[in-house]
């Protein structure tokens, strides 16, 4: 898993880049950059509710420290089915020149956000992949 990145972005971190002091940029492809941060600590395992996610402890640049999950960032592929975030992924605060404009026409209507999840997350040729 260490070696796996998203499909997103040839620049996209993988779960050994995320160390303590790196800043890193949290991007949707859709709304685009959604956060400017540093990792905190070293990716840990969450065991609550019954399962065991990866998270890392992150700091905003206002100061305020969150646990993210790293599926959701794009970081690793969601445990246990193996499919990666379609929207969302994780770079080096140094290559944001290399991300591209955000595309709205990618950010799903609000009345069709009950049936986001019936979308086939797997289907990446509805989504661009940004070189």
């Amino acid at each position: 898993m260490m070696s796996q990145k998203s499909p997103l972005h040839p620049s996209a971190l993988r779960l050994r880049d995320l160390r303590p002091g790196r800043r890193i940029i949290r991007f949707n492809i859709g709304f685009g950059v959604m956060g400017r941060l540093t990792v905190v600590a070293d990716p840990y395992v969450s065991k609550k509710d019954g399962g065991a996610l990866l998270k890392v402890r992150l700091c905003d640049e206002s100061g305020h420290r969150k646990d993210l999950f790293l599926a959701d960032m794009g970081v690793v592929p969601y445990e246990g089915c193996d499919y990666w975030n379609n929207r969302n992924l994780t770079i080096d605060a140094r290559k944001e020149h290399l991300l591209p404009s955000p595309d709205p026409k990618l950010i799903p209507p609000m009345d069709d956000l009950d049936d986001f999840w019936d979308y086939d997350l797997d289907d990446f040729s509805a989504y661009p992949t940004f070189s």
